[in-house]
């Protein structure tokens, strides 16, 4: 199972996220929104591998933008997907960076982007 779809499905089997976004949590590209919701796409990372070839172990970094229209909205958004993201059981994630914020003049929305190294086996 790629694990894109590990990290989607914990976030919306996590109470705290569900409560504020449903299942409003993307890969990628959104083209229509609807807020608050969870962004998040593969930013870098490394494969496990020595002279034997390459391991099963990866290590992707995921870049997470949590959407709201207000910005302490977005604010507790980021706080529970950090929360959820350290309670998995099939990965092991850690944030690498704090929140920054943003304001999207064409959303209207504010924005909080963090990034987040994921250890999980193929």
């Amino acid at each position: 199972m790629p694990v894109e779809k590990d990290l989607r499905d914990h976030l919306i089997a996590d109470a705290g996220v569900t409560a504020l976004v449903g299942t409003r949590v993307y890969t990628g590209r959104v083209t229509s929104y609807t807020f608050p919701l969870v962004l998040f796409r593969h930013s870098g990372g490394t494969n496990d591998s020595g002279l034997g070839g390459e391991g099963s172990l990866r290590n992707p970094i995921f870049q997470f933008d949590c959407f709201a229209k207000k910005a302490i909205d977005a604010s507790l958004l980021c706080e529970a997907v950090r929360a959820a993201l350290g309670g998995a059981s099939t990965f092991r994630a850690q944030a690498i960076s704090a929140p920054v914020a943003f304001y999207e003049d064409d959303q209207q929305a504010h924005r909080l982007v963090f990034e987040v190294s994921v250890w999980h086996t193929v």
